[in-house]
């Protein structure tokens, strides 16, 4: 199957290689478990649906241990709690912000989420990740009932953060989510 790219500039990437973002001309389309580099202390995550399609998206993230699980309550960000408790990740306008430096020493990884209340396969989703003045595009094709889904994982690996494009989803939506990464959920 080819792949439909916009704007005409985006560049697909092979699955089986690692993307340098600041080398590519265009911006480039980092396939599912694809990982990329970070050239920059800061990375966003957005996301946003086709205009007239679904309703707005609920972007989370967590800060995870070298185990996969969240270094505690503070350290998952959502709407109800905007920034976490060490104040490297926040919520920003359709999406997560990251602040690489700040980051607690026993931060291995990030992951960034979104919730929504129709199937995401539904909703023409468009991920973008900007790291500094570099941009990427994830390809989101592969989701179809899940409701809740991890975008990417930003993660630690000898002394340099990558970026992986993860599209793993959970068709019974944000709750089984957030429990998978430690977080108790009241009923």
């Amino acid at each position: 199957e080819s792949a439909e790219l916009e704007p005409e500039s985006d560049v697909l990437t092979s699955s089986t290689t690692t993307v340098h973002p600041e080398a590519q001309h265009g911006r480039a389309l980092l396939a599912p478990g694809q990982n990329s580099t970070v050239p920059g202390r800061f990375v966003e995550v957005t996301v946003s649906v086709a205009a007239g399609v679904g309703e707005q998206l609920d972007p989370v993230a967590f800060e995870l241990d070298a185990h996969g699980q969240a270094l505690g309550d503070s350290s998952f960000v959502f709407f109800n709690n905007p920034v976490s408790g060490s104040g490297a990740v926040s919520l920003s306008q359709n999406g997560i912000r990251i602040d690489l430096d700040q980051l607690p020493d026993e931060c291995e990884a990030v992951v960034v989420a979104l919730a929504d209340d129709h199937p995401t396969g539904e909703q023409q989703l468009e991920a973008r990740v900007a790291i500094g003045a570099v941009e990427l595009a994830l390809d989101t094709r592969v989701l179809s009932a899940e409701r809740a889904v991890i975008l990417a994982r930003i993660y630690r690996r000898d002394g340099m953060w990558k970026l992986r494009n993860v599209m793993a989803g959970w068709a019974d939506g944000l709750e089984p989510l957030v429990r998978a990464f430690g977080i108790d959920v009241a009923d």
